[in-house]
This record gives C-alpha cells, sequence and structure tokens, in this order.
C-alpha cells in the first residue's frame, strides 16, 4: 500500500490541498474502477434469492468509518452482511474486535442461500442449513441451529479474526490472531456473504471489518500493509495463499454482456406503417411491448411462433395473428406496422427485449415431442411450442442447461390462461402455480405441473387442460438464473417505507415482483422508464391494461447489488407478505455504479 499522503495532487500539478481535522488512516484504496466491499447500509432486512431473511426485528446496527465500523443494537438479535455476495472463488475478510457484552452469541461469519431452497428463519443462528457458520466469543460455533462447544479459542477486545471463505471447495477457516481456529464444511451451491451480528437478544458489540481497504481498523492498530495473491488490498495479516480481497476488481469476469442479451427501450408511437424501433442492441427473440401512457394491452411477440402472431400478458384469449403489429425482427431491433396496439399515436411504449439467437428445432428429450424448441443456453432462455396430449406426466425438453426457474405457459389455438411456475413461489413450487393474467394468489395444482420439479433437460406436465389439453396448442417461456445477469428469487415484506433489499449480484434492469400469499397485481419496473430512482415512474401491471399513471409511483431503488424496496403499497411490500421476482441485469455488479 502506497503512502502518499491526502491531498497529494499526483498530475504534477502541484494543486495539493490542505487536510484538516482527518486521518491519515480515514483514506481507503477504493478508486473509481475498484470498489471494496463494505457491510450493507440498505440492510434492515436482508432477503435473498430464495427467501433467506436476516433481520434486526428489535433495533438496527449503527453505522460509521464508512460502513466498515458496526455496532450492534443493545436489544433483539440479528445480523449485518457484506454489500457483496458471492457464488465461486476464495475470499478473506478480517474483523477487529472492539468492544463487545458479557453475553456469549455475539458472531463473525458467513451466511448463504441455497439454490431451490426457502429459508424461512429470521435470524443467524436459528437458520437450519449448513449454509451458515458462526464463530462466537466464547469459543462455540454455529452451523444453522446446530451449536458445537470449544470450536476454538474465545475471543476479546484487541483480538483480530481472519475469516477465509472457500466457496470452490465449500469450507470456512477461522483465524484468530492468524493462527487458524477451525475449518467448517458448508453447503456447495449458494451465494454467500460475511456476517457480523448477535443471537443474544442483547447487544452494543462493537466490530470493524476489513475486507482489504484498510488494516489499520480506522486507526487502531498499526497497518499491517499485507495484500492478496493479485497484489490488491490492505490486510493486517497475510491472506492465506489463493484468497482474495472482496472486491469488484478481484471478481470474476461475467460469462455474458447483459446488454447482448435483455434491454429495455422506449420509443414514442406514430401510426406510421414501416416504423423502425432502434437501440435494442441486438436482434430480439422475444419482444414484450406495453404503451404506458395509455390503457392498452401487453404485446408479447417471439422469433419461434412467427414475427406477426401476438398473445397479451393481461388476457386469456388465444394467439392472434395480425400483419400490422410487428413487421420484422431487425439487426439493433424491429420495424412496427401502424397498429395502435404497438405503434399508437402520440403515447410512448415500452418494449423488454430478450435475445434468443439461431432458429430452433423440435426437442425430442421429453415424453412429448416439442413442435419447436428455440433456446439461448448463455442466457439461460428458451421459448417451447408444443401440441398438448392431456397425458398426465407428460415432459418436455426445454433446451436448456439447468433447470428452468421461472417459466410460463400460454394456449395459442384456444382460450385459457397463463400457468405460472416459480422456484420461490412455495416451498415446493412444483406443486402451486400462478396465473399471469388475474391477480389470485398461488394455487395448489397438482395437474399443472404434476408435483414434478423441472430438471436440467425437461419441465412436466399434468392433464389439466390449461397447460396440456390435447390436440390444443401452446407456448412455454423458460428461464434460468445466470450468474452477473439474471436471478430469480423471493423476498418478504416489511410493510414500512424502509422496505426490503434484495440482494442480485448486479445492477437491474428490469424487475417483475408478485405477491404470491394474496390477490395482488405483477409489478413490471424497469430502467428504461426510471434511470434514475426519482420514484416519481409508476410500476406497470403485467396483468391490467392500466397506464403509468393509474398504477401509483414505483419506489423501488436499483442499486449496483440489488434493488430496495422504498413503498408500502401492498403489491410490493404488505408486512409479512411473500414476493417472488423475476430480475434482469443492466450491469454486473463487477462493473456496476449505484444510480
Amino acid at each position: 500500500m502506497s503512502t502518499f499522503q491526502l491531498g497529494l495532487d499526483r498530475s504534477g500539478n502541484a494543486n495539493h490541498f490542505n487536510v484538516a481535522g482527518i486521518n491519515q488512516f480515514a483514506r481507503v484504496i477504493d478508486t473509481p474502477t475498484n470498489n471494496f466491499s463494505t457491510m450493507n447500509p440498505d440492510l434492515k432486512t436482508l432477503y435473498d434469492r430464495d427467501g433467506g431473511s436476516l433481520t434486526y426485528p428489535a433495533g438496527n446496527p449503527t453505522y460509521s468509518e464508512g460502513f466498515l465500523e458496526v455496532i450492534t443494537p443493545n436489544s433483539g438479535s440479528g445480523n449485518t452482511v457484506s454489500t457483496i455476495g458471492v457464488e465461486s472463488g476464495k475470499w478473506y475478510a478480517e474483523v477487529y474486535v472492539v468492544a463487545y457484552s458479557s453475553l456469549p452469541r455475539h458472531n463473525i461469519g458467513i451466511t448463504g442461500d441455497a439454490e431451490g431452497t426457502i429459508l424461512a428463519a429470521t435470524n443467524f443462528g436459528s437458520l437450519s442449513t449448513s449454509l451458515d457458520v458462526g464463530y462466537f466469543f466464547n469459543g462455540t460455533k454455529f452451523i444453522g441451529n446446530s451449536e458445537s462447544t470449544n470450536a476454538g479459542a474465545s475471543y476479546a477486545v484487541g483480538d483480530v479474526m481472519g475469516i477465509a471463505l472457500n466457496v470452490d471447495d465449500s469450507a470456512v477457516t477461522f483465524y484468530k490472531n492468524n493462527a487458524s481456529q477451525f475449518t467448517q464444511a458448508v453447503t456447495a451451491g449458494g451465494t454467500y456473504h460475511f456476517v457480523i451480528g448477535d443471537v443474544s437478544a442483547g447487544g452494543g458489540s462493537t466490530y470493524v471489518i476489513n475486507f482489504g481497504q484498510d488494516s489499520s481498523f480506522a486507526g487502531r492498530k498499526t497497518p499491517g500493509n499485507k495484500q492478496d495473491g493479485n497484489s490488491i488490498g490492505d490486510f493486517f495479516y497475510a491472506p492465506p495463499a489463493g484468497f482474495l480481497a472482496l472486491c469488484t476488481e478481484n471478481l470474476p469476469e461475467p460469462d455474458i454482456i447483459p446488454t447482448d442479451y435483455f434491454s429495455s427501450v422506449t420509443y414514442a408511437g406514430d401510426a406510421q406503417d414501416d416504423r423502425t424501433v432502434t437501440g435494442v442492441g441486438f436482434s430480439p427473440g422475444f419482444v414484450w411491448s406495453k404503451a404506458f401512457t395509455t390503457t392498452y394491452n401487453h404485446y408479447m411477440v417471439d422469433t419461434v411462433r412467427g414475427v406477426n402472431a401476438y398473445v397479451n400478458s393481461n388476457r386469456t384469449n388465444a394467439e392472434t395473428s395480425d400483419t400490422d403489429i410487428l413487421k420484422s425482427f431487425d439487426a439493433d431491433g424491429y420495424t412496427l406496422g401502424n397498429s395502435g396496439n404497438m405503434n399508437e399515436n402520440n403515447h410512448t411504449h415500452v418494449a423488454w427485449n430478450w435475445y434468443l439467437g439461431g432458429t430452433g428445432a423440435a426437442n425430442t428429450e421429453g415424453s412429448l415431442n416439442t413442435t419447436k424448441t428455440q433456446a439461448s443456453t448463455a442466457s439461460g432462455f428458451s421459448i417451447v411450442t408444443y401440441t398438448g396430449n392431456a397425458t398426465e406426466g407428460a415432459t418436455l425438453g426445454h433446451g436448456l442447461t439447468k433447470a428452468p426457474e421461472w417459466f410460463m405457459t400460454k394456449k395459442r389455438g384456444a382460450s385459457g390462461g397463463w400457468m405460472v411456475y416459480h422456484i420461490g413461489n412455495t416451498a415446493a413450487p412444483e406443486t402451486d402455480e400462478l396465473n399471469l393474467e388475474v391477480t389470485e394468489a398461488t394455487q395448489d395444482s397438482a395437474n399443472i405441473w404434476n408435483d414434478t420439479a423441472p430438471t436440467a433437460t425437461v419441465f412436466s406436465l399434468g392433464n389439466n387442460a390449461a397447460v396440456n389439453a390435447n390436440n390444443v396448442t401452446f407456448v412455454a417461456f423458460l428461464w434460468h438464473s445466470v450468474e452477473g445477469y439474471s436471478r430469480f428469487g423471493n423476498y418478504t415484506g416489511n410493510g414500512i417505507a424502509d422496505g426490503p433489499f434484495v440482494y442480485l449480484g448486479f445492477k437491474p434492469a428490469f424487475v417483475l415482483t408478485k405477491r404470491t400469499d394474496d390477490a395482488d397485481n405483477w409489478r413490471l419496473t424497469d430502467n428504461a422508464r426510471d434511470p434514475f430512482n426519482n420514484g416519481a415512474i409508476g410500476g406497470l401491471k403485467a396483468n391490467a391494461t392500466d397506464s403509468e399513471a393509474d398504477t401509483g409511483n414505483r419506489n423501488f431503488d436499483y442499486l449496483s447489488n440489488g434493488f430496495k424496496v422504498r413503498e408500502t403499497d401492498v403489491d410490493m411490500n404488505a408486512d409479512g407478505g411473500n414476493y417472488i421476482y423475476m430480475a434482469f441485469a443492466e450491469v454486473p455488479l463487477k462493473y456496476a455504479s449505484a444510480r
């Protein structure tokens, strides 16, 4: 770590600042291109991908030193977590103990959420999964609900505790003053955060955490000036070999560039034939459009069913063919006809666009062959057309490489509602279904998905006519999450304006939410209509023709690492309500900045 002084102009122009009232340790080594994790200041409650929740039900932590110093509340219990979560790699952080109460349940550790599970507990230490490991002051450890005595040495004020999280090998090792204490295996397949807090119903402990930006712990120790194996960071002790500072520069390169696979655009309709819409960034395979300044239907057009065929998310009508709706998919967007449905004069439209690529073909991996399956395996998205056979347990190949986490089916050749599967709907989502065109709560329906979870090759149907009517044509849209690009999960509302924060691992471009335990709307928000988090843009409803003006303010903040609910409307944040979400990225966290 360099030792240049605060206020020094390094350009050579000698435009130095005089520094007063600030210490050298107050400088951290973050740069515009490399941001280190802190503890999460948006955390009143963290709700991650599959419903895991960490709360301070009786109070909130106090933060200082740029959200690196944490004082737990004097009553209540709970935790605060790192702003960066990780799904792979080896990561190191240090915690300096400033003060703690006599109660033993103050902890440092890691917490994670597992793909495909719902964690219903509210406090670290009362979760029932090995994704959560805590090391307590008295030397015990917690793994979910299981406490082990004499796991390591007790620790006290002045100790520097190290946490080495090895996601690749599913293990975490704890250190006291650079001496290893214990290693604990954790469940593979989670998204992990570093955590600080207590489960003792009484707090007042103070910690300073260092993710690699300040080895002095806000001036409390002589800096160690140690770096990780990438020559990044400022640690008191050298990180174990192969372990890195938790910062954006060390995050892996994203597998895909989000804007190559999803984008939101707005355009002004003019009712003119051959109206081009550009700026999409690719030739879309699926376009979902809505005139948001008037009460028109939603229109869905894709390359699998053909450019002239549309269905509506808010209606049960059969597929309609109209040559005046959308005329062609182009290299950077598409060409519209003169129909007011997608090109209404003097009204503004929003379109959400997904890349698909390829030409598609029949898929024979299931018991029921698809008419056509077209998939973008890189982005985890496919469209399937098929003809039903009214057979219980029919399976269809979806063309993806992982089990889909959100999919919806719709009759093409006859009237019928939208049937929706979502991984965060219930603890056993394959037993339940939602309907996109209405507000109703989730329904237990064994004959929709045949109570069978989708796999990496197929998804299952019951014999219900809504998904598998004999000799009726259907379309299905299917997605699974891709790190840094898309994520599907659920959160629990708290009923206050300072609502839940949902970690995504990217800055979102689009979020669709639905309350599942009550009859409420499907809410659509995007970065094209509201790029600045000003809260004045209405969230559209996938199940209704409402214009933006009819829906009320959105009050979602799109952040560099997820979204924050700032609304008490029951559609988005009823106290105790269960909500599912579908989110697509603008920028991965590695390259994201807050709005």
